[in-house]
């Protein structure tokens, strides 16, 4: 007989439109979800948080505390700046920090002054004009409180330059532009949300479970068949869709098992039929 592999049942959230609620300045973090995060954790599941902000817009959120709040600061990683960075509490201060993962690390150490300055240039001479947010790793543009240029506009530059960038080939590292509710941002290409649920992924053998986001581009925290993406715009529709998740769980492998089932039957089968086949020819 086989051995049955125990599953790990894991939890992946985005940040905006799933655990806070509200217009972009007025966010607020939803006491709610963080007690459904819990829940869930009493039921087996492993939760983690990969947002694009920066530690900085995390501090001024007061996530930290708000998880020191509800006792999830030790259970819950926290991923930020698309993947790039580990944001978790340091144990001997009580502080909230950040470090690089992965390839980041090299990044930061070499290229990511003198590729700050370079798309600052360029931008400028496309005629973009921005506000630069406090980062450490990715690049975060917005337009907010500027009339001009619009936020399409400044994405456009910005698309541009980045295509600029990576053409001449004068960095190692390659970066790509993403959209964001509040402008863009500009991120190595190896910083994602699916590095980051890569790492978080890499602490289970059988990892199993879902992945919710407030657009299509988070589905890249769903990095295999175990993992469901579900799309959510609010807080209130996660806590809907989060409901008897264990349930939609165990469904999905029934699915899995009955699918495995159906394989190796028609495996045999076609054995059958080509073993018949070389009889009849002999």
């Amino acid at each position: 007989m086989h051995e049955k592999k125990k599953i790990d049942k894991v939890l992946l959230l985005d940040f905006d439109d799933v655990i806070t609620g509200g217009t972009i300045g007025k966010r607020k973090i939803s006491q709610a979800v963080l007690e459904r995060i819990k829940e869930l954790q009493r039921k087996g599941f492993h939760a983690c948080i990969i947002t694009g902000r920066s530690p900085f817009s995390l501090d001024q959120i007061q996530l930290g505390k708000t998880l020191e709040k509800h006792n999830l600061h030790e259970s819950v990683l926290v991923y930020a700046e698309h993947g790039a960075l580990r944001y978790y509490r340091n144990a001997e201060t009580g502080h909230w920090e950040s470090k690089p993962i992965g390839q980041a690390k090299i990044y930061m150490q070499t290229e990511r002054k003198q590729l700050l300055e370079y798309l600052n240039k360029t931008i400028k001479k496309l005629g973009g004009e921005f506000i630069l947010v406090p980062t450490k790793v990715s690049f975060c543009f917005t337009t907010r409180g500027l009339y001009k240029p619009k936020p399409e506009e400044l994405a456009r530059a910005v698309k541009k330059a980045v295509r600029l960038v990576n053409f001449l080939g004068e960095f190692s590292t390659k970066i790509k532009m993403i959209k964001t509710t509040a402008g863009c941002d500009v991120v190595p290409v190896h910083s994602t949300k699916r590095a980051a649920a890569r790492e978080f992924l890499s602490y289970f053998s059988n990892p199993r479970g879902f992945a919710f986001g407030d657009s299509f581009h988070d589905r890249e925290m769903a990095l295999n068949s175990g993992i469901k993406f579900i799309l959510v715009r609010s807080p209130q529709e996660f806590l809907s869709k989060s409901v008897l998740l264990e349930r939609k769980l165990a469904k999905r492998k029934a699915l899995a098992k009955r699918l495995k089932k159906r394989r190796r039957f028609k495996a045999k089968t076609k054995k059958l039929v080509h073993g018949i086949t070389r009889k009849l020819r002999h």
